[in-house]
């Protein structure tokens, strides 16, 4: 299988990460996220050089991609936080059955609208989509993780001492919680900043 690099965008750290991956589905792109630190969970899908907006994880991604003048296969997805897109009212009519489903809400749908959800307006699933989330959302409290970063400096500083770790595993570490690897520079990505940008304008 062609092994590809894909420019991952999340908006949630407005980082930018690029992973080398041999996906060819939105459920497969998944997977490999997440065994690269990124939870693809709440998250939508839009891929960058080709405008295609992803929602099922049978979606076959594009391949053999038309771009200056060429064909590429390394593509660039930005990824964003399903909730806000529901509060902006950026989602598709499709997009919205896809969420009533995955999150088991039809009997509610129904009970609360009096009709079934493929027969309910636009704007009726979008109120209901809003009232859900922002219900689920309701629970959050702020988190201080001072006291967990220190004490994972204080591990990797132990496993270093007692071989566990070497030094460049140890500064890998010690990098992540510095917040080092939040983007990729330019150099290591095949699209600059300007194209990326220019890409979901």
């Amino acid at each position: 299988m062609e092994t590809k690099r894909f420019t991952i965008v999340d908006t949630r750290t407005n980082g930018t990460k690029i992973i080398e991956t041999t996906a060819t589905t939105l459920g497969e792109l998944k997977a490999d996220l997440r065994r690269n630190g990124i939870n693809p969970d709440g998250m939508s899908f839009q891929e960058g050089i080709t405008k295609t907006e992803f929602t099922r994880d049978d979606a076959v991604l594009p391949h053999d991609v038309a771009f200056k003048g060429g064909t590429t296969n390394n593509l660039v997805f930005r990824l964003t936080q399903t909730e806000k897109k529901i509060k902006s009212g950026a989602m598709t009519r499709q997009e919205m059955y896809d969420y009533i489903k995955e999150h088991g809400l039809q009997d509610k749908v129904a009970k609360e609208l009096g009709k079934d959800y493929t027969h309910a307006k636009n704007t009726e699933l979008a109120g209901f989509i809003t009232g859900t989330s922002s219900k689920k959302d309701e629970p959050k409290t702020a988190c201080d993780c001072s006291k967990a970063t220190a004490a994972i400096a204080k591990l990797v500083d132990l496993l270093e001492e007692n071989d566990y770790l070497d030094g460049d595993q140890a500064d890998e570490v010690r990098d992540i919680l510095n917040g080092d690897n939040a983007s990729t520079s330019e150099a290591d990505s095949i699209y600059s900043d300007d194209e990326i940008a220019a890409m979901f304008d």
